[in-house]
């Protein structure tokens, strides 16, 4: 999506990275997207990295047995959520 992006004097459309564990951090991009959308009507692009996943894909198995122990180990220590 990088060559569709707007530079200086050429249109295009706005990019915004943000990190899904970071919620206050994630609100204020999504005001700031929101607004130059609505104001300038320049499309934007949301692109959120690093999303956990609290369980698995679905309950009736363990999310354990398709991740790595490292993989899990970062989200337990990133997600913002507790069990």
């Amino acid at each position: 999506m990088k060559g569709f992006e707007s530079e200086e004097g050429k249109p295009g459309i706005r990019i915004f990275k943000g990190k899904g564990w970071d919620y206050a951090g994630l609100i204020k991009l999504y005001i700031e997207a929101i607004d130059i959308c609505r104001k300038d009507h320049t499309p934007v692009l949301l692109h959120i990295d690093d999303v956990t996943q609290p369980l698995g894909h679905s309950t009736s198995g363990s999310h354990e047995r398709y991740k790595s122990d490292e993989r899990l180990k970062w989200k337990w220590i990133s997600t913002p959520l507790r069990r």
